[in-house]
């Protein structure tokens, strides 16, 4: 049927009560890590509506209605491709996976909003037919001390 059970309703409301502090938490560390990565030089671009350089931010920032204004915890990243000698699409994605098998915080596991950090080859997730660039990254930010 169309309505919860107590418990499940327990629950929600459990969690409701430190969801602002968990979600200021996500969207700060989102943030320290969007700017960690537009500064590193192997990283050809960050998509983080937070940083001053995308292009949705300043709609973004009015649509917050915390002070200062949070961004979720959502982030993509695209690895840098040297131009030359050009990169083949198949060492491109040889160097985000073995990035990715480098980490020792974030997860490989496509899914969103979770208390831990997890990241993605949205292209090794959707498959050939994707717009996604064999660089791209998803980031899904945690509740972890950054």
């Amino acid at each position: 049927g169309g309505a919860a059970g107590a418990f499940d309703c327990y629950l929600v409301h459990r969690g409701l009560t430190t969801l602002f502090c968990r979600m200021r938490q996500h969207c700060e560390s989102a943030m320290t890590l969007a700017l960690f990565l537009d500064s590193h030089p192997k990283i050809a671009k960050v998509n983080y509506p937070g940083l001053p350089s995308h292009p949705g931010h300043l709609l973004s920032a009015s649509q917050s209605c915390a002070s200062p204004p949070l961004f979720g915890g959502m982030l993509s990243f695209e690895l840098l491709r040297p131009a030359a000698p050009p990169v083949p699409d198949a060492l491109l994605r040889a160097r985000v996976l073995a990035l990715l098998g480098s980490l020792r915080v974030f997860t490989q596991a496509t899914s969103l909003g979770a208390p831990e950090s997890l990241v993605e080859h949205r292209r090794s997730v959707e498959g050939e037919l994707t717009e996604a660039g064999e660089g791209l990254v998803r980031v899904s930010v945690g509740l972890e001390d950054v």
